[in-house]
């Protein structure tokens, strides 16, 4: 199992794929009015966590997680270096859901 994150100015959908890549659970949350990669990121977890929820998969289930989002990326080093949509400025995209996920 993978999630998938399709993050956008306006708003971030989150997916449970199979190992098929069929989508099993969705859930989605708005993410206009973000000021900070902080307030995003929680708004990206909790979508995560609703997920769980909603599909009764735990974490350790979850063989890996990404992520696509708009802008300018650092890919040897995990950032969103710039992002003309989103608060993200050399965000360590990799190490923030790394750390809350650890995948």
């Amino acid at each position: 199992m993978r999630i998938g994150i399709d993050l956008g100015g306006t708003s971030v959908a989150v997916g449970l794929v199979d190992d098929e890549y069929n989508v099993l659970y969705r859930t989605s949350a708005k993410t206009a009015g973000c000021k900070t990669d902080s307030e995003l990121f929680e708004i990206i977890n909790k979508c995560v966590y609703e997920l769980f929820e909603i599909s009764d998969i735990s974490n350790d289930k979850i063989d890996s997680i990404g992520i696509g989002c708009p802008g300018s990326t650092d890919l040897e080093r995990g950032l969103v270096v710039r992002s003309g949509n989103l608060p993200l400025s050399n965000s360590p995209v990799v190490s923030i859901l790394t750390e809350e996920f650890k995948k």
